[in-house]
């Protein structure tokens, strides 16, 4: 067991850690719940259920190690934008300000294309809307 690591006591039943189970730093089981001999809890997961003997677990609420780490994949993915998703939102962003705009009036200059975006867009440069 690593440091600041807990282990909670079960009031109506005991918490028990099998034989050789490594907890890592800061991570948590709460009462009333067997950890299997040779288990493996990563570092910052909560066990909230029975872990079988040898299991490797990690996340919040701890969960299969593959399983956990495949969402932490995924979330990485997420937050990758593909190429070309800047210029896409400069865009939309700008067809939203001109929609604003030509909403209230296209102050004498016609197009809704050549209006002067709103002043919470942060698009400096529209783009071209190819209907001109």
């Amino acid at each position: 067991m690593r440091a600041n690591s807990t282990v909670d006591r079960g009031a109506l039943s005991d918490t028990t850690i099998g034989e050789g189970t490594k907890i890592d730093n800061l991570s948590g089981v709460v009462g009333h719940v067997k950890v299997g001999r040779g288990a493996q809890i990563a570092g910052m997961a909560r066990v909230k259920d029975n872990v079988e003997a040898g299991a490797r677990m990690g996340g919040t609420p701890a969960r299969p190690f593959k399983e956990w780490a495949r969402e932490i994949a995924a979330i990485k993915r997420l937050g990758k934008r593909p190429s070309g998703t800047r210029c896409t939102i400069a865009r939309f962003t700008h067809t939203l300000a001109a929609l604003h705009n030509h909403s209230k009036g296209s102050d004498g200059e016609g197009h809704p294309c050549r209006l002067k975006p709103p002043p919470w867009s942060n698009v400096t440069t529209p783009p071209s809307c190819g209907s001109r």
